[in-house]
């Protein structure tokens, strides 16, 4: 990616997120989140197929708090531990 070029990110969110030195982290939580985002009016009904993706948005430290729900909410649904 140049950074130095104009970029649109995924999701309006993120425009307003200083990516800082880790701006590949940041590209991949901004895909990630869109695309739990729209693939799904929630995660409980998804099930465990975003239970990875919701784990990867949180580690990668730019996760809103929406996904952050999904994520509880989801673990709470399987039975795993927060």
């Amino acid at each position: 990616m140049d950074t130095s070029e104009p970029f649109l990110a995924p999701g309006e969110r993120f425009d307003s997120i200083v990516p800082g030195e880790v701006i590949g982290d940041w590209v991949l939580a901004a895909v990630l989140e869109e695309l739990e985002r729209l693939s799904s009016f929630s995660s409980f009904y998804t099930g465990a197929s975003a239970l990875q993706r919701l784990h990867i948005i949180r580690e990668l430290g730019f996760g809103s708090s929406e996904m952050a729900r999904r994520l509880s909410l989801l673990q709470e649904r399987l039975g795993l531990p927060a």
